[in-house]
């Protein structure tokens, strides 16, 4: 029997024919995701070679990459196997196309990686970096079909993990077959969230039948084999293909002949464990081949012969004649670099060495790996997995690591050469573990301060001094692992050692930090503002940062004087570049959707999104996207602000998987789904991210539970949504926040409370909402209360106040509410039986609500003007009335000029998707060219 030789591949038809059919899949520009899930040995790397041979066979580009333990701290280890040698292989020009435009920040990791400075510490890669890794993917299926092979996925890197994550849900219109072989991943949230794809195909290998067994040991033996000898290798293997694979191989090389009396025998030799089936064929190796050998499963997968020779301290010409031995023994790949034929060898090895050993020969490899100037991630690899000195090189090595991690989006492998380096003991301490923090942050580790030998929170706390560095990110984490009340006095604390050192910008910071994340009463929260506010700079970022929040207080009280500070604050745009990452600038944004400064709002949004973008801050390019959607409803434009917010809820998803985390994005998507006649898809949107049944009483989350009220309310579910609504406003008032502007409740309530027959408590809720907004003076909130309040009154004097509400709002931006009061009070006039004055109204409202997508205010004036007897064509949208969000939001930027693929970098989507949605734009405008285009949407608008 020839040991090396590749066994056959039984029973494997049904999840090759997958694999397969997924790749035709592929080829056709219909992307897919296959996991192959399985224990040890099952199979999996067997599949997955031949799916790759028979890829390569048929023209596909193959880009493949093996998961190793060692490598589990190197950034992008997976990433860099899958996609250097691809970019290797491409001369200058092709490279350079292929990293270019959005693919540019891939360069960063897979591109030439001279060491980095320290940067921005504040500016987090990770969004820029996985977008410019799937258009370099992109770039490279643009020419070829493509497979992404990525096996022993249970040890793939996070770096590498968060791609795949990335890149699973937009293969649908790529030519990319992406296939994981994992064992199961139960530990892994983002391993196992890649399993659990709603769009993955799962394959789960089963183990070989007694005849599928019976046909491998026929052929190690040369069809010699008795049914006994069979049986009982079937027994003792279970039907693992890997583990039937080594005992027979075993059983040969005693020369064994597969008869029945040698039987009894197959139970004595058969290991216990797959490893042990490994270490007692190495033993019979001789001595050179089981010291490299034991040297290549410290080093890991591709190791020079040279290196494993000099750790293995063997001649090189040895070492090589050992290495070929290992190929003939099964143990190794053919070839160079030096490969384990299948990771559980490396384990086997790995696992039998003693600790001590190892830690020892990993200090060596590191030693050896720095005088060949090796990166340092290489070297911290191994350092990491070094007994703790006191050399200095080693923390400067892991400090620099630490770094480069970070600029490359790699924050876990951060966390972990961060933790070792602070073990060591040498360096500063203080530069340590501001880094850590910065890593944590970003890795979302709780475990990332543990281990360090002191306790890292404690410290900060016990010197306010020394915490105001790292105050403001270890803020965050501690408020966000719900430790809350740690997080607040740190920020306190540190927040006073800084205005007592005189930097009072940095005070105002950190004690606006706090008080956002304590989400404090007005008053306190102004009185604690103002001890602060008194001492910043006129003119400073700290005073901008101080009126900005300021002003936002002052709005949700319902001061006018509001605008004026949250201009001051905003500067034109000026503070969103001193406040990179903060949400405090946008309060003051937020002053001016409330006051109807629509397009002074506009300009600054812009702005924002521009410097966001620039950054390649996810948080701003989120809040910026989602700002600008809810803009686009004031203005009446709803498929507008439904495609925006999607796209901010799709943002937050790529880097915590959870729209929560920015819960008014989650709220302004259900008041555009509502608004779009689709509140049961709102309250889809709810029962997903967990808020369907129980909304938590947080400052935070008011604005969706208010939401699910009207949403509640306009499925049908009365009462519910009106317990909503009541019980929003009541904490809205507990918070001291009395401005209708910021949220209607009163006036959202009242409808449901006058059907429940209590009409006095719903005009006196209005009366003293109207009051409210004409303290605040927008004409929006005024329209809105005295529209409900002529709702509720009837008669001539209701009819009379919605006349006043149409009126307020015919110069007004806020063409939402306009559409809303025109519907209402032509409404009114028609069950007051003037069919006549109500049609012009009426036809006013459905011209506004269809052109802006305002769906439900559509259907109600297209159901009152059919109902004065006017004859009207069915409500189905045609032309751009019919485009849905997305394809309009993409045919607007054609028309503009920008091509198919600015578009797709500009929106996160694919190419193919672009051209999808303007292929749906053309037929549904009836038009055949992009030139066609902006006279067609502006017809539509005439």
């Amino acid at each position: 029997m020839a040991t090396a030789a590749r066994p056959a591949l039984l029973e494997r038809e049904r999840e090759l024919g997958e694999l397969l059919a997924a790749a035709r899949d592929a080829e056709r520009g219909r992307g897919r995701l296959v996991v192959i899930e399985g224990p040890a040995g099952i199979g999996k790397t067997r599949l997955l070679r031949e799916a790759r041979e028979r890829a390569a066979r048929a023209g596909m580009r193959v880009l493949a990459a093996r998961a190793s333990e060692l490598e589990r701290d190197f950034p992008f280890a997976v990433v860099r196997q899958l996609l250097e040698p691809a970019l290797a292989a491409a001369d200058d020009g092709a490279r350079r196309e292929l990293l270019g435009a959005a693919a540019a920040p891939a360069a960063a990791v897979v591109g030439p990686s001279p060491d980095v400075t320290a940067g921005d510490q504040a500016a987090d890669p990770s969004f820029a970096t996985l977008n410019g890794l799937y258009w370099l993917v992109s770039n490279l299926s643009e020419a070829v079909p493509t497979l992404v092979a990525v096996d022993d996925g249970h040890w793939c890197d996070q770096a590498s993990l968060r791609f795949l994550s990335f890149l699973a849900p937009r293969l649908e219109d790529l030519p990319v077959l992406l296939v994981v072989a994992t064992r199961p991943a139960a530990d892994d949230a983002a391993l196992a969230r890649l399993a659990t794809d709603p769009a993955a195909r799962l394959l789960r290998p089963r183990t070989l039948s007694a005849a599928a067994v019976a046909e491998l040991v026929h052929a190690a033996f040369a069809g010699a084999a008795s049914d006994e000898y069979c049986a009982a290798v079937e027994h003792v293997t279970g039907g693992n293909p890997f583990l039937v694979h080594e005992l027979l191989a075993q059983l040969a090389a005693e020369g064994g002949s597969g008869a029945s009396e040698e039987a009894a025998h197959v139970r004595d030799v058969v290991p216990a464990t797959i490893a042990h089936a490994v270490l007692v064929r190495l033993a019979r190796a001789p001595e050179s081949a089981r010291r490299l050998v034991r040297a290549l499963a410290v080093l890991g997968d591709g190791a020079e012969v040279r290196l494993a020779a000099a750790l293995a301290e063997l001649p090189r010409d040895a070492a090589a004649d050992a290495a070929d031995a290992l190929v003939a023994a099964g143990v190794l790949e053919p070839g160079r670099p030096l490969r384990f034929l299948h990771p559980l060898l490396r384990a086997a090895v790995y696992d039998d060495t003693p600790a001590a050993w190892r830690a020892a020969r990993h200090a060596r490899a590191a030693g050896l790996l720095r005088a060949e100037g090796a990166e340092p991630e290489r070297i911290a690899v191994h350092l990491v997995a070094t007994d703790p000195g006191d050399a200095e090189a080693v923390v400067e090595t892991l400090r620099r690591a630490a770094r480069r991690a970070l600029d490359r989006a790699a924050p876990e492998s951060a966390v972990a050469y961060l933790k070792r380096a602070l073990r060591e003991g040498r360096g500063d301490r203080d530069e340590l573990a501001r880094m850590l923090v910065t890593a944590g942050l970003r890795a979302t580790d709780p475990a990332a301060f543990e281990g360090i030998g002191f306790d890292l929170v404690a410290e900060m706390l016990a010197d306010p001094p020394a915490s105001t560095a790292v105050a403001a990110e270890l803020g965050i984490w501690l408020y966000g692992g719900g430790r809350r009340r740690e997080g607040a006095r740190l920020l306190e604390q540190a927040a006073a050692a800084a205005a007592r050192s005189g930097d009072h910008d940095l005070a105002m910071r950190l004690a606006a930090q706090r008080i956002a994340s304590d989400q404090l009463r007005l008053s306190k929260a102004r009185k604690e503002m103002a001890a602060y506010g008194a001492r910043v700079r006129p003119g400073s970022s700290g005073e901008r940062l101080f009126l900005a929040m300021e002003a936002y207080a002052a709005s949700l009280g319902g001061e006018p004087g509001a605008v004026d500070v949250a201009r001051r604050g905003l500067d034109g745009g000026r503070i969103f570049r001193e406040q990179p990452g903060s949400p405090a600038p946008y309060g003051a944004l937020w002053v001016l959707l409330f006051a109807d400064e629509l397009d002074e709002a506009g300009r600054v949004i812009e702005f924002a999104l521009h410097d966001a973008r620039e950054r390649r801050a996810l948080i701003g390019i989120t809040l910026g996207t989602a700002f600008r959607g809810r803009l686009a409803q004031a203005r009446g434009d709803v498929a507008g602000a439904e495609a925006d917010l999607r796209s901010a809820a799709e943002l937050i998803r790529v880097h915590t998987a959870d729209v929560r985390a920015l819960p008014t994005v989650l709220a302004w998507l259900l008041d555009a789904l509502v608004e779009r006649g689709e509140p049961a898809a709102a309250e889809r949107e709810l029962a997903a991210v967990g808020l369907g049944a129980e909304i938590p009483p947080a400052p935070w989350l008011n604005d969706v539970l208010f939401q699910r009220g009207r949403a509640r309310l306009a499925v049908g579910r009365l009462d519910d949504g009106l317990a909503d609504l009541l019980e929003a406003g009541r904490r809205d008032q507990a918070a001291d926040r009395s401005n209708p502007a910021a949220m209607p409740w009163a006036s959202a309530a009242a409808p449901a409370l006058a059907a429940r027959g209590r009409g006095d408590d719903a005009r006196e809720l209005v009366a003293d909402e109207l009051d409210r907004a004409r303290r605040w003076g927008a004409a929006r909130p005024i329209a809105n209360a005295l529209r409900v309040s002529g709702l509720l009154e009837g008669g001539d004097a209701g009819l009379e106040r919605l006349r006043e509400a149409v009126a307020l709002l015919e110069d007004s931006p806020a063409r939402l509410e306009h559409a809303r009061a025109l519907a209402d009070l032509g409404a009114a006039l028609r069950r007051a039986n003037r069919r006549a004055d109500a049609r012009e109204p009426l036809r006013r409202a459905l011209d506004l609500a269809r052109h802006g997508g305002a769906l439900a205010v559509a259907r109600r004036a297209h159901e009152e003007l059919a109902a004065t007897g006017e004859r009207l064509r069915p409500l189905a949208a045609a032309g751009a009335d019919s485009l849905t969000p997305s394809e309009r939001r993409i045919a607007e930027l054609a028309a503009a000029g920008q091509s198919n693929r600015e578009i797709a970098q500009a929106l996160f989507l694919t190419v193919k998707t672009v051209e999808t949605h303007l292929s749906n734009a053309y037929r549904k405008l009836d038009i055949r060219s992009r030139r066609e285009l902006a006279p067609a949407l502006a017809g539509s608008r005439s």
